[in-house]
């Protein structure tokens, strides 16, 4: 899942000190509800987002995993020595150019983990 849309919501919902209406995840967004409302239905399913609800509304937050700051301060301890060294290594023309380069990388390195990880779960 690598739709900007609802790595928005995520981010979104990541930074609410509570959770979140619809309507407030998509003024946030920058979105429509309508779109929104189809991505929060995703990520409910595939249960990255929760949702409770009472009379009048449906609310909308995270796993609690995606709020350990540890675990996030962890794998950026853990991946900066790697980014830099692969920055060193990148021979490129510009400072944007090797910023890309380094997270097309991240993002095939985590796509090859996550398959070798679907296969143990």
């Amino acid at each position: 899942m690598t739709n900007e849309v609802a790595l928005k919501i995520i981010k979104v919902l990541q930074e609410a000190d509570r959770p979140l209406i619809l309507n407030h995840v998509a003024r946030e967004v920058g979105e429509s509800p309508q779109l929104v409302d189809y991505h929060l239905r995703s990520l409910v399913e595939k249960q990255v987002v929760l949702q409770t609800e009472d009379v009048s509304s449906k609310y909308y937050f995270l796993q609690p995993s995606f709020y350990l700051v540890e675990a996030e301060t962890s794998l950026m301890k853990v991946l900066t020595p790697w980014i830099q060294e692969f920055a060193k290594q990148t021979e490129v023309e510009t400072d944007s150019d090797k910023k890309q380069a380094v997270l097309d990388n991240l993002y095939y390195y985590f796509s090859l983990f996550l398959k070798k990880v679907s296969k143990k779960v």
